[in-house]
């Protein structure tokens, strides 16, 4: 398993993929879930899946498994949702 990070770019109306934890993920490799220690709603989230969003514009969007395909759709489908959110936020 080889893990990417969609995070929120230091100007919120891009994201990018850095394939170092940002600081405040952990990882849960047994279990293939991950949390993000800064949000404000803290649960952890399976791999492979972003968290919930709402206004917030910083920070890690989702955690994904670079070997796995279908991840890597999703983390697609995560960054233009976290974008159309942005778009739609007023």
């Amino acid at each position: 398993m080889k893990l990417v990070y969609l995070v929120f770019a230091v100007n919120s109306c891009y994201c990018k993929v850095v394939d170092e934890p940002p600081e405040g993920v952990v990882i849960d490799v047994e279990k293939r879930t991950w949390r993000y220690k800064h949000a404000i709603h803290k649960q952890d989230e399976l791999i492979g899946h972003a968290r919930h969003l709402g206004h917030h514009r910083s920070g890690v969007i989702g955690v994904y498994d670079s070997d796995d395909t279908t991840q890597l759709s999703a983390m697609v489908h995560s960054a233009l949702g976290s974008q159309r959110d942005h778009l739609h936020a007023d």
